[in-house]
């Protein structure tokens, strides 16, 4: 069995640091927040390309700082830090993590669009959510790639799905890895139980909290995006047997899952292009 503590990490700059521990004021600073982005130009560039983003763009494309927060709010500067440091951290060219990268992308995208359907004020969560739900794939890949690749090779669409073989291979999964990620973005605790209820292949039967919704947004995402011309590509992971009784409960029919999976390849190229 690896050890987590020993394994390379995402690194975060000391400007991302200080820009997430701002975050965490109940009052936040927005001129200082601006300033302090500003410091890190990996930052501000994801930050303005995330603005630019199809779930986000407005009439003027944001071509500064200010306005891309003015686009996001501040709950979406997170996201944006950890972006950047999961895309520096990605080995450029690997062919798994490109495939984890785009389906982190086409769940976060997804999660979001349900969310506005569901509970509006949590689509920034629901989005954040999508996109760290697998980084700690990325991470083992990146410590082990030959072993991952041939990890990867083992997988067929009928048999083990790709958390078993993890733990057959490594003896844990990717979800052992979500506190240490969680602590190094300062991912607030709610939604770090989410992930790892996520990864605990929990299925809420009944909503009664908002980590519940979240959880919600994130199976039907996931399974919705397992539905994709793209996914044929992708690591097999556990989906729910049916989503439709947890899109009943926020009001998305049939024919609204149906048009989400007809339009999520649309949705992801154009993400891709500014992720």
């Amino acid at each position: 069995m690896i050890d987590p503590s020993q394994l390379k990490m995402p690194t975060v700059s000391s400007e991302s640091m200080e820009v997430m521990r701002m975050l965490d004021a109940e009052d936040v600073d927005i001129q200082a927040l601006v300033r302090a982005i500003g410091l890190d130009p990996v930052l501000s560039s994801t930050l303005i390309k995330y603005a630019n983003s199809p779930l986000h763009r407005r009439a003027r494309e944001a071509t500064s700082v200010q306005q891309a927060v003015n686009v996001l709010g501040t709950r979406q500067v997170r996201a944006a830090a950890m972006v950047a440091a999961m895309r520096g951290f990605a080995s450029h060219g690997n062919p798994i993590d490109t495939l984890l990268w785009e389906q982190s992308v086409a769940v976060s995208t997804l999660a979001r669009a349900v969310a506005q359907r569901g509970c509006r004020r949590l689509a920034d969560e629901a989005e954040l959510l999508g996109l760290l739900h697998n980084m700690g794939a990325l991470v083992l890949n990146t410590n082990f790639p030959e072993l991952y690749q041939s990890l990867a090779d083992s997988l067929t669409a009928d048999g083990p799905r790709v958390h078993e073989v993890e733990r057959e291979v490594f003896g844990l999964d990717r979800g052992a890895l979500v506190e240490s990620l969680a602590e190094r973005f300062r991912l607030p605790r709610a939604l770090t139980d989410v992930l790892l209820a996520y990864h605990a292949q929990r299925v809420p039967r009944e909503i009664a909290s908002d980590g519940d919704r979240l959880l919600a947004f994130l199976w039907i995402a996931q399974s919705v995006a397992s539905c994709s011309q793209a996914a044929a590509q992708w690591l097999p992971e556990f989906v729910p047997a049916s989503i439709a009784p947890l899109a009943e409960q926020f009001g998305i029919d049939d024919e609204a899952l149906l048009n989400l999976s007809e339009d999520v390849d649309m949705l992801v190229a154009e993400r891709l292009t500014t992720a």
